[in-house]
């Protein structure tokens, strides 16, 4: 029921974008339906890009714009093989699309459309940060008449009587000392005709 429901959405997708032409033109048809069928979620797509503005990386608190992209994609045959790390880039790059044509505001079935590359940079870079490492340490103290006395003398030279220990938890602060800082490779988040299934 599901694959007919799918054929009939892409068949009545194709006839309202005049039937299926060439390749090229096929995925740029499928971008126009994708784009329009977004404008429902306008405000949201604003949000999304606000955050990568703010933060210059994917942003916490919309892993949601993926799923609802993966789900207006597969309307036009795609979004089927969401994959660890593709599903940013192209989230990013449709809404980005989105906003420098027009937005909610925009009819997407006529115009130009300006699609564009993003560039990602990877980064590199040595560094150092604190960490505490909680153990638990073990040692003998001998000839003292008391057990204050052996906690004193063990809590006073403590290294010089540890014979062994064990790590119980590791803490690491927040300060990093960063070193080498360099740009490894620059590469470029552009469209996939794997997003709209071509």
């Amino acid at each position: 029921m599901k694959n007919l429901i799918k054929k009939i959405l892409r068949e009545q997708v194709e006839e309202d974008l005049g039937g299926v032409p060439q390749v090229e033109d096929n995925a740029m048809r499928r971008i126009r339906v994708v784009l329009d069928l977004m404008k429902r979620y306008g405000k949201k797509w604003d949000g999304y890009l606000d955050g990568i503005a703010k933060t210059k990386k994917e942003p916490y608190g919309y892993e949601g714009m993926k799923y609802i992209l993966n789900n207006l994609l597969k309307i036009v045959g795609g979004g089927k093989d969401s994959q660890y790390g593709g599903d940013f880039d192209k989230t990013y790059w449709f809404s980005k699309v989105f906003q420098i044509n027009g937005g909610e505001n925009r009819n997407f079935k006529e115009g130009e459309i300006q699609l564009i590359e993003l560039p990602q940079y990877e980064m590199e870079a040595n560094y150092s940060e604190e960490a505490t490492d909680y153990r638990t340490g073990w040692g003998s103290v001998v000839g003292v008449t008391s057990e204050d006395e052996a906690v004193e003398l063990f809590t006073d030279d403590f290294g010089s009587y540890l014979e062994d220990s064990e790590s119980n938890d590791m803490d690491y602060g927040d300060d990093y000392d960063i070193e080498d800082v360099a740009v490894v490779t620059v590469e470029w988040i552009r469209f996939d005709p794997k997003w709209v299934g071509l």
